[in-house]
């Protein structure tokens, strides 16, 4: 009996910026993780198979770079982040990317 292949992975690059596509909350007890709504912006700074280390940027009023505090930054599913990466180089707050 064949067995389905998952999806392939995207290789996402270091400092980009990704719009959120899929909601992501892990259980309360995880430490590590960040709760993502879809329409938010991430900044990826590491990507490890199918998880991605990321800071929360907010709604599209971010700083580069954000706040850098350490509560901003955690692990996130790689499949939350829309499906077409490079989707925040053109974003402005209230444009619609879908």
């Amino acid at each position: 009996m064949a067995t389905a292949r998952p999806a392939p992975l995207r290789s996402l690059a270091i400092s980009e910026r990704c719009l959120v596509a899929n909601a992501f909350s892990p259980p309360s007890d995880c430490k590590g993780y960040l709760v993502v709504k879809p329409g938010e912006v991430v900044y990826v700074m590491y990507q490890e198979k199918d998880w991605v280390y990321a800071q929360h940027l907010g709604y599209g009023d971010w700083i580069p770079g954000g706040s850098g505090l350490e509560e901003d930054c955690g692990w996130i599913p790689e499949f939350v982040i829309h499906s077409s990466a490079k989707v925040c180089d053109t974003y402005t707050k209230g444009s619609s990317v879908y």
